[in-house]
């Protein structure tokens, strides 16, 4: 179940298993309250006839994805897994070279400097 914390709102990313057991990946359309209740545009599913449609769902089916944005580690991962889903190679490829910069960025800011690594020379090559 959904805690306050983690409440859906509009455009949120979230993977779900439907009543006929379909995994299906998507964002958040509409969400009501009163019934608690909320209405996904299919983006990714396994029954590929789903995918672009709206589908409404109870809430406690639902589960909200870490924050999808394109400038943090864990939505580029959750963006990839929607690639692979969709077998979408141009977006993938897209995806892993946006997570590849985002590394990259992330050890040149912290100071982080990678090194090759090389053969310890000290030793002698005598046989």
């Amino acid at each position: 179940m959904l805690t306050r914390k983690d409440t859906l709102q509009y455009g949120d990313w979230v993977k779900a298993v439907t009543n006929n057991d379909e995994l299906i990946f998507g964002y958040v359309d509409h969400v009501n309250s009163l019934n608690e209740t909320v209405t996904l545009v299919v983006v990714s599913s396994d029954n590929k006839t789903s995918i672009g449609r709206k589908i409404a769902l109870i809430q406690q089916k639902v589960t909200k994805l870490e924050d999808a944005g394109l400038d943090y580690e864990a939505g580029l991962l959750n963006m990839i897994d929607l690639a692979l889903e969709s077998n979408d190679k141009e977006w993938f490829m897209e995806l892993t070279t946006s997570l590849y910069e985002l590394q990259q960025r992330d050890q040149t800011s912290s100071g982080l400097l990678l090194l090759e690594s090389k053969p310890n020379n000290t030793q002698s090559n005598n046989s």
